[in-house]
């Protein structure tokens, strides 16, 4: 009975205690963030107070984790309750945003000017494969920085590349490094920051990328190598001297921080894998033999093959000249490459930070693909050879209809419906996705035109399209408030950016905006293909048959205002369909979906 009573007494005491506990002071505060730093974001024991335990638990502030009932995850709470209180410690930048994430594998996302500690830097061993590399000091470096994962991210908003690395990665370099790399951190101010989905997949999912998945730079570099066996098969030798890989190549990766400098270093190397790398000596001997029956024979003779200045690339395009395939391909790209690579060494240049290198870098390796696409379709008729080479493993690249994605690494980031620059504008403003704006002062003119629209490209009875015109004209979720037309036009004004047609979308969003505002039009409309009607019409009718609220998207009108509406670049930028109806368009996302792909 005594002991009974004692241990009530005990579990009377705990419970007093635990209720004494309202608030955590600051050494426990800091005891607590302490032991999750040290635990760089996972699972941790948390040798604290049993009763600040409870606490903990009972107010949601650590959850016990799967791996072990003895270990504990920080909830997000915390920070966010404790924030005043943990600010004053001072903590770097890194450790907040563990602190604050509770996850190892939280993306701190870096300013790409943070490349220029690592580039060019011997101190350093920078290696870049894929979508992500790694970086460590070498042994005579007062740092000690070794980052596992430094990832290729992009900013969306400016569409340009930054990078990302994992919390539990960066809280593992010594206290100065972490000092160091601060300055570089993006802060979280509402921009929209993409962790490249490859990278996600491989890491985070933990699954192995598919073969068209590969980065530009690998399908490059192992097109040379598919060109090399092709020919060996053929002729009994390479056409390229050497095969590289992507890791042992310096600058053959993207322009992270896009310097002068660095775009020269990048071009010289494109030089010395595709210029001074052919292999000129037995492509001569080929040319020889076939000089009488060669197309191109006129354009050169066998005596100027013996001249000094004949050379790699111009036998290159002598040879290939030979096939029609060749007759519209420009070799500008490689004979710019071929001029600036001697700039440097002649001309006293200023360095700069330029992003206009990033396009011009993306456009080369598009480029260096197309004329390796073509070599491989001309030398092997049928590709019965890049069938045989590691078993057709690349046929999806240079098969007949091989091709690269936009978002197989390169500089600019492809849009995406969810994830892209439309959405971004979308969320900005907090309102729905709009493909189509139409506006005039006649509403009849306005239904007549786009029954009439609608009716030339669609087989289907007027009546039932008059019909769904009438509803959707109706429709109270298609008349747009300030917000949504203000986000429609700074979405046209970014795609105008992305092409190169303004320089500030948000300037220019605005002032066309105002413009559009002025003409005081009494009808607007915007819709949006927000339902799961899209383009298929018979699917859309059958829908519509059974309830017509399910209407209320444009799929309908994409696929019925013109016939070349969903692609037609001149549609992005319209103005004017004529004086009395306004039809402009923000459907850039279905015209990526459809050619984002380089198809040669």
């Amino acid at each position: 009975m005594k002991q009974k009573y004692i241990c009530r007494k005990i579990w009377r005491l705990t419970i007093l205690e635990l209720d004494n506990v309202k608030r955590l002071n600051d050494n426990e505060v800091l005891l607590i963030c302490k032991e999750f730093i040290k635990s760089k974001g996972y699972p941790c024991k948390l040798l604290i107070n049993d009763n600040i335990k409870k606490y903990l638990l009972m107010y949601g502030y650590i959850e016990i984790s799967d791996y072990s009932k003895e270990h504990f995850i920080l909830d997000k709470k915390f920070y966010k309750n404790y924030k005043s209180v943990i600010d004053k410690f001072g903590f770097n930048k890194i450790e907040l945003i563990l602190i604050e994430n509770c996850s190892p594998f939280t993306v701190i996302y870096f300013d790409e000017e943070l490349m220029h500690l690592f580039l060019n830097n011997p101190r350093f061993h920078f290696v870049w494969s894929g979508y992500r590399g790694y970086v460590c000091s070498a042994d005579d470096s007062r740092l000690d920085i070794y980052i596992k994962d430094l990832c290729l991210c992009h900013d969306l908003e400016e569409n340009k590349i930054v990078l990302g690395a994992f919390a539990c990665d960066l809280i593992s370099c010594s206290e100065q490094s972490q000092l160091l790399l601060q300055p570089f951190i993006l802060n979280d101010d509402k921009r929209k920051f993409n962790f490249h989905y490859y990278n996600y997949k491989n890491i985070i999912l933990g699954k192995w990328l598919e073969i068209n998945e590969l980065d530009i730079y690998t399908v490059i570099l192992e097109g040379i190598k598919i060109v090399n066996y092709i020919f060996n098969e053929k002729y009994g030798f390479k056409l390229y001297k050497n095969e590289y890989e992507t890791g042992e190549l310096q600058f053959f990766m993207p322009l992270f921080y896009p310097t002068k400098i660095n775009r020269f270093n990048f071009l010289m190397e494109v030089s010395k894998i595709f210029l001074d790398n052919i292999n000129g000596k037995n492509l001569k001997k080929i040319i020889k033999d076939r000089y009488q029956n060669m197309n191109n024979k006129n354009d050169f003779s066998l005596e100027d093959l013996k001249k000094e200045n004949f050379r790699e690339f111009k036998i290159f395009k002598i040879y290939f000249g030979q096939y029609e395939l060749f007759s519209n391909l420009s070799f500008e790209k490689l004979d710019k490459i071929r001029t600036l690579r001697t700039e440097p060494a002649h001309k006293i240049y200023n360095n700069d930070l330029n992003y206009s290198y990033c396009v011009e870098q993306d456009e080369t390796l598009k480029s260096l693909y197309r004329i390796l696409h073509n070599i491989i379709k001309v030398e092997d008729d049928g590709y019965t050879l890049l069938k045989k080479y590691e078993n057709g493993r690349y046929y999806c690249f240079y098969g007949p209809k091989g091709g690269i994605l936009e978002n197989n690494g390169f500089n600019a980031k492809p849009f995406h419906y969810y994830d892209g620059y439309t959405r971004l504008i979308n969320e900005k403003f907090d309102v729905r996705d709009a493909e189509i704006l139409i506006a005039g002062n006649d509403a009849t003119s306005i239904k007549n035109e786009l029954v009439t629209r609608i009716s030339n490209n669609y087989k289907i009875d007027k009546s039932i399209i008059t019909n769904i015109v009438d509803y959707l004209m109706t429709e109270t979720v298609c008349s747009p408030d300030e917000n949504e037309l203000k986000s429609f036009f700074y979405g046209q004004a970014l795609f105008k950016h992305f092409h190169g047609k303004c320089k500030n979308y948000k300037k220019n969003g605005q002032k066309m905006y105002e413009q559009f505002y002025k003409n005081d039009y009494k009808y607007i409309y915007i819709f949006a293909d927000s339902s799961e009607l899209h383009w298929n019409i018979d699917d859309a009718l059958e829908i519509i048959k059974n309830d017509k609220k399910r209407l209320f998207g444009s799929g309908f009108l994409l696929g019925g205002l013109s016939n070349n509406f969903s692609n037609d670049n001149l549609n992005i930028f319209n103005d004017n369909v004529s004086d009395k109806l306004l039809i402009l368009n923000n459907v850039w996302d279905w015209i990526i979906i459809q050619y984002g792909l380089y198809n040669i």
